[in-house]
C-alpha cells in the first residue's frame, strides 16, 4: 500500500475546485497518479481542514496482529490447501507448532483457526473418514449410461 505524505495530500487537494471541470476527485487521482483514484482522494477531502496537519496519519487502537498476511498464506493457508487436496483432516494443532516456530513467538491455536477461517475462507469443520474407493472421482458417459472411475 503507497502511503502519502501529509504535505503531498494538501497540495492535491489545493487544486480541487467544486464545480469546475477538470479539478474532480477522479482527475486529481488520475493526474497526480494516486493509486485507489477517486475515493482516496474524497476520504482525504472529508478529513482535511485546509492544512496539512488535518491529513497526517493518526495511531490506530487497537491490538496489532500477531501475524502478517504472507505469514498467513504461507504457514495456514498452504498447509491446509495442502491436505484438503489429500482428503485428509486439518487439525490445527498440529499447526501450531511450525507456526510458532517459523514465527519467532506464541500463537494460540483459536488465532491460527481464526485467521484460516477469515482470510483464507476455510471453514473449521469436523471430517468424515474417507476409504480410499470414495475418495475417487467417476465420470458419466451419456453413450453408454454409466459412470466409470477416471
Amino acid at each position: 500500500m503507497v502511503k502519502y505524505t501529509s504535505a503531498f495530500k494538501d497540495r492535491v487537494l489545493r487544486q480541487y475546485c467544486v464545480g469546475v471541470r477538470g479539478h474532480t476527485f477522479a482527475d486529481l487521482a488520475r493526474v497526480n497518479g494516486i493509486k485507489g483514484g477517486e475515493s482516496v482522494v474524497r476520504k482525504w477531502y472529508h478529513r482535511w481542514k485546509g492544512n496539512a496537519l488535518s491529513l497526517q496519519r493518526k495511531a490506530v487502537s487497537g491490538r496489532p496482529r500477531v501475524l502478517t498476511p504472507s505469514q498467513v498464506v504461507r504457514y495456514i493457508l498452504r498447509p491446509i490447501e495442502s491436505r484438503n487436496q489429500k482428503h485428509q483432516p486439518v487439525h490445527y494443532t498440529e499447526l501450531k507448532g511450525p507456526v510458532e516456530k517459523a514465527v519467532g513467538h506464541s500463537v494460540s491455536v483459536r488465532t491460527i483457526q481464526r485467521r484460516g477461517k477469515e482470510e483464507t475462507g476455510c471453514r473449521i469443520q469436523s471430517t468424515i473418514p474417507r476409504t480410499p474407493q470414495e475418495r475417487t472421482i467417476f465420470t458419466y458417459n451419456p453413450q453408454t449410461r454409466r459412470f466409470s472411475l477416471c
